[in-house]
This record gives C-alpha cells, sequence and structure tokens, in this order.
C-alpha cells in the first residue's frame, strides 16, 4: 500500500507558471558567490519530499542528515523542524517508519549538541521528543545520560555519577532485546565509562569489560560499533593504567600484563587510530623498571609486530628495547646520513668546535667534537667525497687529550687548508656507495622513510640536490617505488635532531581525535645531529610567497633595546603596519586561485591548518616562527610549520608570542572561525589526556636530554588545563638568564592584568590567553625585526 496525502484542488495554469518563476528565482539566488552548501541542499531537498508520498510498498522513507562540525545547529534545528512537520503531514494516523524517520533527525542533532559541549539544550531535546518505539529507546538514553555524565562532571557532582549508572544499567537490560546491536553496545561502553567516573572496583569494572568483549557480534561491524568498541578498550587500558600509582610492586607486572593483552586485541580487531597512543601509555610503564613476565614478554614481542608499521621511531625504539628486539634500521640510518656535503659539514663543526673553545665551553666542545667524528669519520659507509678528508683524521683524534690552546691551532689550520666548493649537486656513488644497490622489498629501509604498507624503494637517483643558499646545506634526495612513484626526502646535518621529531610526534598525537585534514609531514633522526625530513612537494615559504615588495618597515629601535620602552615600540610597530598593506598575504594567496571556488577552499585549508599549526606552537613552545619558517602549499592551501627544532622555549625570549598570528594571516581567516576551532581541538586535547600525559613522557625519554626533558611538564600542564600561555613565558623568563627578563615580565603582567589566577583553567580561558599574547600590539612591538610582526 503507498503512503498518500490527500490530493490538492486543481490548480490554475498562471499558478503553475508563477510558482515556476519562483522556482527559478530561488535557483538564481542559490548560486550567488560566495555559495551556501547548507540553503542549496535544504532547498534541493524539498524536491525529494513529495517521492515520500508515493514510495513503493516495503521500501523505507529516507532523508540525507549529515550535520558536519562547521554546521549551524540553530539551521539545523529550523531544518529538522520543517522535516518533522512535512512527514506529520503526509502520515495518515500512526506509521512507525515515518516516525522512526522523524526521530533520527532529532537524536542526530541531539548527538551532535553533546558533541560541541551543549548538553543542557541536548537534554531538552531529549525531553521534548514523544511517542518513542521500543527499539529507539537506548539510542536516545544513550544521548541524555551523556548529557547528564558531562553535566555532572562539570559540577562535581558524584551523586549525579551514580543516578546516571543506575539509569544506564537498569535501562539496557530492559530494552536490550528490542534494541540493535549498535545501541547496546553503545550504552555498555557508557556503563564503563561511568563506572570509572564513580571509581567502580577493578573486579566490577573488569566483568562489565569482558561483558562487552565476550558479546555475541556480528560478522562485520559497522562504524558506529567499532567507535563504540574502540572507545570501550580505551577506557578499559586508562582505568588499568589509573591504577598504578596505588598498587604494589608485585601488582604492577599483572596490571602491565592486563594492558597488554587489551592493547593486542585492539590492534587485531583494528578498531582505530588510538592504538598508538595506547602503546605509548604501556611504553611509559614499561620505562618504570618493572619486570614483564614470560606471557607478557611474548605479548610484547606480538604487540611489536602487529604495529611496527603504525609506531614511530620513538616508540618503536623504547618498544623493540622492551622486548629485547634489535632494530633493523640502524645500518640504513648510517647510509643515509651520508647523503650530506662532507667538505662543508666539516668546515661547519670545525667553526663551532672553536667558538665553544672561545666560550670556554666544554660541554659544547665535546658534543661538537664527537658529532664530527661520527658524522665525518667513522661512518663505515662514507664514500670517495668523504675519503679525501680523512687526511685530518690524525689531527681530529689528537684533539681529545691536546689543552684548548693545541685544540685551537689545530681547528685553525684545518679551516685554512680545506677548501670547500660551492657546487649544488652531489653524486649518491660518491657519498654513499651501499646505497646505488638497495636491497629488493627492504622493509627496514621503508619503515624508515615512512612508506605506506607494501611499498618498498627500487633505486635512489644518482644526483643530489644541495640547497647551497642554506646555512645547513641540506641535500634532496629522490629515490623511485615499487608502486611506480617517487618519493623526495631531505638530509640535514648540523643540529640536534630528536626535538624536531619530538615537536611533530606532538601535533600528531594532538591530532588523533580530530576529524579534519591532517597537517604535518614525517621527520627521522638518523643520528643525533642528522635528521631525514619528508619533502613537501608544491609549497613555498610565506616569504617567498609576498615577495620583497613593501616588506621593509620603518627604522626600528635595535632588538635589545625593544623591551626598554614599551610604548615606543608599540609606536614603531604601528608605523611598520601603515607601511605593509593588512591584505597582502590574502592578496598573494588569491593570486595562486584559478577560480573563486579555489580561493574558498585554500582559505578554509589555511584556516584549519593555522589551526593545528598555532596548537603546535602552543604545547610544544616552539620559537623562530618567522617568515622562512611557515611553509604554504601551492596545491591547497594549507600551512606547515619547518624547522621545528626549537621546541619548549614558550616566548621566554625576544619572540613573546606563542604562535604566528599578524594581521595579515588573521586576514587570510575569520577570527571568530578561527578562535572556536582552536577551542574545539584544546577540548579534544584535555578528552585525551590520559593519553597525550603518557605519550608525553615516552618522547620525553627518547630525547635524552635532562634540560629539556624537565620543561615537559609544562606542556602536560597545558594538557591538563594547569596553565596558560603568558604565565608560562613569565615562570621561564625568570628562570631564564634573558638581561631584560624583569622588563618582559612586567610588560606580560601589563597586558594580562585582568586575566585571573586559578589553579585549573577552562579550555576557554586558554585560548584567550594564547590569543590575546599573539595580538597585542604592545607585545608585537618588543618582537625582534627579524620575526617581521608587521606583516
Amino acid at each position: 500500500m503507498h503512503l498518500k496525502r490527500a490530493c490538492p484542488p486543481e490548480r490554475s495554469e498562471t499558478a503553475e507558471r508563477n510558482e515556476n518563476r519562483d522556482t527559478f528565482a530561488w535557483l538564481t539566488e542559490l548560486q550567488r558567490w560566495p555559495k551556501k552548501p547548507f540553503d542549496i541542499s535544504a532547498v534541493m531537498e524539498t524536491s525529494t519530499w513529495d517521492r515520500i508520498g508515493v514510495l513503493p510498498e516495503g521500501q523505507s522513507p529516507a532523508l540525507p542528515l549529515h550535520i558536519r562540525p562547521s554546521d549551524c545547529l540553530a539551521e539545523w534545528a529550523f531544518r529538522i523542524m520543517m522535516r518533522s512537520s512535512y512527514l506529520q503531514s503526509v502520515s495518515l494516523g500512526s506509521n512507525e517508519a515515518l516516525d522512526k524517520l522523524s526521530h533520527s533527525h532529532q537524536l542526530r542533532w541531539c548527538a551532535s549538541a553533546n558533541e560541541r559541549g551543549l548538553h543542557e539544550q541536548a537534554l531538552l531535546c531529549c525531553k521534548s521528543v514523544t511517542g518513542l518505539y521500543r527499539s529507539e529507546s537506548l539510542s536516545w538514553l544513550r544521548q541524555k545520560l551523556v548529557a547528564r555524565r558531562a553535566l555532572a562532571l562539570a559540577a562535581h557532582d558524584a551523586a549525579g555519577l551514580s543516578k546516571a549508572l543506575e539509569s544506564a544499567e537498569t535501562y539496557t537490560k530492559q530494552f536490550r532485546e528490542d534494541s540493535s546491536f549498535d545501541d547496546v553496545m553503545g550504552m555498555n561502553e557508557l556503563i564503563l565509562r561511568l563506572k570509572r567516573d564513580v571509581q567502580s572496583s577493578r573486579e566490577d569494572f573488569n566483568n562489565t569489560f569482558k561483558e562487552i568483549t565476550n558479546a555475541p557480534r556480528p560478522p562485520q561491524l559497522s562504524p558506529v560499533a567499532k567507535q563504540h568498541l574502540e572507545a570501550a578498550y580505551v577506557t578499559a587500558i586508562t582505568f588499568t593504567n589509573n591504577l598504578w600509582d596505588t598498587c604494589q610492586q608485585h601488582e604492577k607486572s599483572d596490571l602491565l600484563h592486563s594492558m597488554t593483552s587489551q592493547l593486542t586485541t585492539f590492534v587485531q580487531l583494528q578498531l582505530g587510530r588510538a592504538g598508538v597512543l595506547l602503546a605509548d601509555v604501556i611504553i611509559a610503564r614499561l620505562a618504570e623498571d618493572v619486570q614483564p613476565t614470560p606471557n607478557t614478554r611474548r605479548l610484547l614481542d606480538t604487540l611489536l609486530e602487529l604495529m611496527k608499521h603504525q609506531l614511530d621511531e620513538v616508540s618503536l625504539e623504547q618498544l623493540s628495547a622492551s622486548a629485547h628486539k634489535s632494530s633493523d634500521a640502524g645500518a640504513h640510518r648510517r647510509r643515509l646520513s651520508a647523503l650530506v656535503q662532507p667538505d662543508y659539514q666539516l668546515q661547519q663543526y670545525c667553526l663551532r668546535s672553536r667558538a665553544a673553545l672561545d666560550r670556554h665551553d666544554d660541554a659544547e666542545w665535546s658534543r661538537a667534537w664527537a658529532a664530527m667524528k661520527e658524522a665525518i669519520f667513522d661512518n663505515e659507509f662514507a664514500g670517495a667525497d668523504f675519503q679525501v678528508l680523512y687526511k685530518y683524521k690524525d689531527n681530529i683524534d689528537a684533539m681529545a687529550e691536546s689543552s684548548t690552546e693545541v685544540r685551537r691551532q689545530l681547528l685553525t689550520s684545518i679551516l685554512a687548508d680545506l677548501k670547500v666548493s660551492e657546487r649544488s649537486t652531489l653524486y649518491l656513488s660518491h657519498l654513499c656507495p651501499s646505497l646505488a644497490r638497495v636491497p629488493q622489498r627492504d622493509e627496514g629501509l621503508a619503515r624508515l622513510l615512512r612508506l605506506k604498507k607494501g611499498v618498498y624503494v627500487v633505486r635512489f637517483e644518482e644526483k643530489i640536490s644541495v640547497f647551497v643558499k642554506s646555512l645547513r646545506r641540506p641535500a634532496l634526495v629522490r629515490c623511485v617505488l615499487s608502486d611506480g612513484s617517487s618519493a623526495r626526502f631531505i638530509v640535514k646535518s648540523g643540529e640536534r635532531a630528536r626535538p624536531h621529531c619530538v615537536a611533530l610526534r606532538m601535533l600528531r598525537a594532538a591530532q588523533a581525535s580530530g576529524v579534519r585534514r591532517r597537517t604535518g609531514y614525517h621527520v627521522s633522526a638518523l643520528s643525533e645531529e642528522c635528521a631525514l625530513v619528508q619533502y613537501l612537494e608544491d609549497c613555498v615559504t610565506l616569504r617567498a610567497l609576498l615577495g620583497q615588495r613593501d616588506l621593509v618597515p620603518p627604522q626600528r629601535t635595535k632588538d635589545s633595546e625593544l623591551i626598554l620602552s614599551p610604548q615606543r615600540a608599540a609606536a614603531q610597530f604601528a608605523a611598520a603596519c601603515d607601511s605593509v598593506p593588512a591584505h597582502l598575504l590574502r592578496s598573494a594567496i588569491e593570486a595562486t586561485c584559478v577560480s573563486v571556488q579555489d580561493f574558498i577552499t585554500k582559505r578554509r585549508n589555511f584556516l584549519e591548518s593555522l589551526c593545528d599549526m598555532t596548537v603546535l606552537s602552543y604545547l610544544c613552545g616552539i620559537g623562530d616562527r618567522h617568515l622562512e619558517n611557515i611553509l604554504y602549499s601551492i596545491k591547497d592551501g594549507g600551512a606547515c610549520h619547518v624547522d621545528c627544532g626549537t621546541i619548549l622555549s614558550f616566548g621566554a625570549g625576544t619572540e613573546l608570542p606563542p604562535a604566528r598570528l599578524t594581521r595579515n594571516v588573521l586576514a587570510v581567516c575569520d577570527y571568530t572561525a578561527l578562535e572556536g576551532r582552536l577551542q574545539c581541538m584544546l577540548t579534544c586535547i584535555r578528552d585525551l589526556r590520559e593519553l597525550l600525559v603518557p605519550s608525553i613522557a615516552v618522547a620525553g625519554k627518547w630525547l635524552k636530554d635532562d634540560r629539556l626533558m624537565d620543561k615537559l611538564r609544562h606542556v602536560q600542564a597545558l594538557v591538563r588545563g594547569g596553565a596558560v600561555s603568558h604565565r608560562l613565558t613569565a615562570l621561564l623568563l625568570s628562570q631564564s638568564d634573558e638581561r631584560h627578563r624583569h622588563e618582559y615580565i612586567d610588560l606580560l603582567r601589563l597586558v594580562f592584568a585582568d586575566f585571573p589566577l586559578k589553579d585549573t583553567y577552562s579550555v576557554e580561558e586558554q585560548v584567550s590567553s594564547l590569543l590575546r599574547q599573539s595580538t597585542d600590539p604592545l607585545i608585537l612591538g618588543v618582537t625582534r625585526s627579524g620575526w617581521e610582526p608587521w606583516i
């Protein structure tokens, strides 16, 4: 039987012509730029409404419902109410299919409200719905309890959490038989979280988790069921990890075995990206000298084999050590580290060593001398271009036991004799002949280069380009891959590689719960002072994008003296801003676009990637964010930080802004949208804090730098909400040897005079501090000229 409406009365030809004219006017209006996808989809939807009234028997009605994170919930609420009214007019009496369709739309809106933290509105939505069928009850109850749980946690209401848990357990049993597997799994996952919230006993918690994992599952899990199951495993592992500090030493081995077993099953089920962060939870505990049992060691071996293509070098190195496995990439690292310009690198090491002697810095001298030995003279894979420098080896070795004056004389003689070429092309066979013969299907090399699973290196190109204008003179290497494509990498020597790796690792960890485009690139440490960097194709620096026009500001005070008169510096900053158009960057981006739609797409991608880069700078305290250290993608409009080795500085110096959000950058974006996205991302980071804090600890141990490792506690404080940007900058300034640190601290106090002092800050307060410190004219006015804060 067809679903029918009462037949409309006959319409005149004039009325039909007027309706067609109105439709044409609507469609013409929708073609105006900028286009509004929501409005277009809403108008086009009305053309499908008439079809619902004449559906064949047995076919269920359907209307699209895709609420994107950028959509306005108020607009969707109006649209869903219009749908509901229409569906009620279609149905003659009660119709289960149409009722469920209407309820499902309201449910999706309610879920979206909960995802955005609008829990009170979600509760109102749950209260307004009536006439639910038994098969719908659990899905609605879950959204109601998710909202109640969030409000109870915010109010520290233990009684509210207990009541929510009681309701969840009672109604799940009542409606289990009438509900879908996805709905039952969702409720069980919520029960697990509530039991963790109320600090249930380990036995009670584990019994609930076993019910979830042992429940009969369909042959193919839906994406929703996988999401619930992933969340259940994350909750179980973090619950077990939180018991660690209250357990006796002999109980910790049991906890370690339990977490390892759960993660192994998680990976085998291929549940999601959280597995990488969960592995760090276990690796962080393995670092505490807990002896794994034989069964746990077997699980670690299995886990290592399952995750070797997912884990980065930081986690893989420490997990391999715990499983007593040696890495197969060591030889490849030494081979690739030889792809540099040897004579120039020797010159730079000699200059650096002599400068350390002049400063009487014994620690820096030892680091530079050891790095020079390793890079130039002790690499067994080095080719002819290195071997011609071996005539200096005896002098380098003699420095180990020599006096300061003798060392200086030996270095000076080497520098006087050394002839550094200016060639821009090197040859693989002269640098590392063994790389010219790559073994087939070499998995170790593929993992080091971060290639896709199943893709291998076929050969490296003979010619290697050198960026001779760069201070470090990095080399650009190209290889041909087994899938027919090619890849390019940069080998960069002469500065510490591990901080750069850690910075980008933190970005990937912070993005773990995001749904937006991924921003960033891969970096691997080939040695302590040599890195392998993924080459970003179709990218230019912001400096190259802007060109050299209109960028020279009026005369400014010397950088070191700007802080002595902040008001005068602010006036000079304003004059510099007047000399550079505020839309300069926007105009440069427009010039790379082929259409208005192309510009809108690139502008959106720029905003999304800028948000990622801002969070990266904020969390990792990355400094030196001048125009040469930010890349712009000509292809898709994304922005990306490069040269992220200056980490954990948090603005403690002549670069106070925690992120580059100057007026030219903001002119490309919607400031309100940027603020909202930053709040959304920091909320996700705080929700993931139980996974991110162990990940930060794992990175700290791998850094092998006590000074930097000590500063990682500040990153953990930002993740937990225990710190804000400007107070962290003031704290590190007070501990630094900056000559004008007191003046910088006084300036921060002036700018943030109205900002409250708290033990725990909200996400909104953290974002407010970040944005004010990045955009305040007084702070930008005292920022060094090389940073070009007026652009």
